[in-house]
């Protein structure tokens, strides 16, 4: 997946759900979440559809990692597929 911002200032890893779709999940697989966060949307809180582990790969050319990463999925989109933040 490209798109992806780094954002070590977010308290939480965030899936924007045109790019969740993408993935063929169903959302029947996403758990309840129903805290609303801040800092998204400006002047606004959003309130996610629901939360998922997803194996997340990172790689280049010397180092190869594979980690189990929790994504708040949003009911929005944005020119980014997903933000990693402190958590990842």
């Amino acid at each position: 997946m490209t798109k992806v911002l780094m954002d070590g200032g977010s308290s939480f890893n965030i899936f924007y759900v045109d790019a969740f779709d993408r993935l063929r999940i169903s959302r029947s697989a996403l758990s309840p979440f129903d805290a609303p966060f801040h800092g998204v949307i400006l002047g606004r809180h959003a309130m996610p559809l629901g939360r998922i582990a997803l194996s997340v790969t990172f790689d280049d050319q010397s180092n190869i990692r594979t980690e189990k990463l929790t994504f708040e999925v949003v009911g929005f989109t944005w020119s980014y597929n997903a933000i990693l933040g402190r958590p990842c």
